[in-house]
């Protein structure tokens, strides 16, 4: 699980970057909850809505 977190975080960590102003910064944690482990693609997909939903509290 950790191993795919990183991997979609890296993958999508652009879109909190393009938003970001210079003296800004976030601190993110994710915890998951469940017996089974889900596929990168359903975490890529929670991690991108989860950075839309950050730019957008801006």
């Amino acid at each position: 699980m950790k191993r795919l977190l990183r991997s979609s975080f890296l993958w999508n960590k652009s879109i909190l970057e393009e938003k970001k102003d210079k003296y800004k910064s976030y601190h993110i944690v994710f915890f998951y909850k469940g017996v089974l482990l889900p596929n990168f693609e359903e975490i890529n997909q929670s991690v991108k809505k989860i950075f839309y939903e950050v730019i957008k509290w801006e």
